[in-house]
């Protein structure tokens, strides 16, 4: 599988790094393996890195991926990082497409960014707790 992923339990946030070719059954497999693995829990955040890797889907495929994983136990923050206009371009029709808010989903060029964004709520609440 081009996919390894992280559940960082003290961050409470997945973190997917992807590589080589994607296609849809990669996409849902990540998800069910990150689901039912010990560590997670509902309601953690997560980063989506797809800098290294080459999409092969369609944009039918990505609405239907969409869909599915809206119905699902989506991440209370969803950070999609990735390289290049092409990359962008899927990333914004699955923000789209999936009804993400702007506060949910955000697409990053940066991965420190990402980063950055996916913890800052954590590091408010620790500084005013």
């Amino acid at each position: 599988m081009p996919f390894k992923f992280h559940i960082d339990t003290q961050a409470n946030v997945i973190r997917e790094t992807w590589s080589g070719t994607v296609d849809l059954e990669q996409l849902q497999e990540s998800c069910r393996q990150e689901w039912t693995h010990p560590d997670y829990k509902s309601g953690m955040s997560l980063i989506s890195d797809f800098r290294i890797a080459e999409g092969n889907i369609t944009a039918d495929e990505v609405l239907w991926f969409a869909s599915w994983f809206s119905c699902k136990d989506t991440p209370v923050k969803h950070a999609i990082v990735v390289s290049r206009e092409l990359g962008l371009d899927l990333a914004e029709m699955y923000t789209l497409i999936s009804g993400a808010t702007e506060a949910g989903t955000q697409i990053f060029l940066s991965y420190a960014m990402a980063e950055s964004w996916i913890m800052q709520d954590r590091y408010f609440a620790i500084r005013t707790g």
